[in-house]
């Protein structure tokens, strides 16, 4: 999740925030360690994320967006699937940013969707995401944040809330270092269009079936990439990433909390961009 912002144009194209994303990920050799739970090795991800056009009343921006993603994995319990169909989220996300005042901005988001395979549709299956951002720019070239997200995933609130550090910073005109919650990016530009990056990663994924009360899948990974500026505001980008620590956590209907933890795993990423 990304929230709404704007940045002058640079000689260097990239932009501050990206306000609509497109991505398919592609995971291969992902193993972990329990027995009873077996879940496919490769596999394919995506995520969109679509934001709005936003609207001002008075100081206050009112801002908007879409978001989507999935997992085409699936899970199985001593032999059994616990789902036949894909994993997908949707939710709709609304926020406003009610502080502008000096170098201080700061923004609330509030998030709600359904999570699953959609073999059923019903409140089980949704969760509810809050969160509230505060940046200040202490340099044309610096700009600093920190966030908090609390999350109520199935009826159940996720402890402890989650802290969202934001970091963007123009080491250079050809460097840039960023930190964007749950991402930390150090990019160097080759050529005014082409960028190359490496990154330090955090994902969740969640998901609820019938056969399954929750199914979270959580990643640390380290990898790189490159940008190339498509022209306007549009970018791509592709990326490569090794995790050095996966984590599964199911708790079955009926039945035992299963958790599987390991270190194997990577994944390739293609993304479009619209960002300013």
């Amino acid at each position: 999740m990304h929230l709404i912002g704007s940045t002058r144009a640079n000689t260097f194209h990239d932009p501050q925030d990206d306000l609509s994303t497109i991505q398919f990920e592609y995971f291969f050799g992902t193993g972990h360690s329990a027995d009873s739970l077996v879940a496919d090795e490769c596999f394919a991800a995506w995520w969109a994320y679509l934001g709005m056009p936003g609207i001002a009343i008075g100081k206050i921006g009112i801002f908007s967006a879409l978001e989507v993603d999935g997992i085409s994995r699936t899970y199985r319990y001593n032999g059994e699937a616990l789902h036949t169909r894909p994993l997908n989220r949707i939710g709709l996300f609304g926020g406003a940013t009610p502080i502008k005042f000096g170098s201080h901005r700061a923004s609330v988001l509030i998030g709600s969707g359904i999570a699953g395979d959609f073999s059923d549709i019903s409140g089980d299956y949704a969760y509810l995401h809050l969160i509230y951002d505060h940046r200040v720019r202490l340099h044309e070239r610096l700009t600093i944040g920190l966030g908090i997200l609390f999350q109520n995933n199935f009826g159940s609130w996720r402890r402890p809330a989650n802290l969202l550090p934001y970091l963007h910073w123009k080491i250079s005109p050809r460097a840039k270092l960023r930190i964007a919650w749950d991402n930390i990016e150090y990019k160097y530009f080759l050529t005014s269009r082409l960028s190359l990056s490496a990154e330090a990663r955090y994902d969740l994924s969640f998901f609820r079936t019938r056969r399954a009360e929750r199914i979270e899948f959580e990643t640390v990974g380290l990898g790189g990439g490159a940008d190339w500026w498509l022209g306007g505001n549009w970018y791509a980008r592709v990326r490569y990433k090794e995790m050095v620590f996966q984590r599964e956590i199911i708790q079955v209907q009926q039945g035992p909390d299963l958790e599987a933890s390991g270190f194997g795993g990577r994944s390739v990423r293609i993304l479009l961009v619209y960002g300013k």
